[in-house]
């Protein structure tokens, strides 16, 4: 119950910020990239959960932090709760965790039209 709740809070920046974009892409390319995006991180995941108690090659890291920072970060963290897998590694977290606030932090002033973005490039220009 506290995953679901924490998945729908969650999604209501990036909601917010795909409705605001819809005004320019199609909404349908923006949810089947989200979900293509979320479905490969996730499965990611459980390949990862499978061969870490098989004794396999394991996936790095690395690649499951880009797969969440690349968009997939939904599908990732219902695939630790689901699988619970990478749930524990304090490191870990902290690095996913960093990559949801970045992405939240993003569609916020996406839905807010980009007014951060802008006041830090009329910064960065000045």
């Amino acid at each position: 119950m506290r995953t679901l709740l924490l998945f729908v809070v969650l999604a209501i920046a990036p909601i917010a910020a795909a409705w605001r974009l819809s005004a320019v892409i199609d909404w349908r390319w923006i949810t089947g990239i989200a979900a293509l995006l979320s479905a490969i991180s996730a499965s990611l995941y459980a390949v990862d959960k499978r061969r870490a108690r098989t004794a396999a090659r394991r996936i790095p890291e690395s690649t499951l932090h880009l797969s969440a920072l690349v968009g997939g970060w939904p599908g990732a963290l219902l695939a630790q709760r689901l699988v619970r897998h990478k749930t524990r590694k304090a490191s870990f977290q902290v690095v996913f965790w960093c990559i949801v606030a970045a992405h939240q932090l993003v569609a916020v002033d996406c839905a807010a039209g980009w007014a951060a973005a802008r006041w830090l490039a009329a910064f960065v220009r000045d």
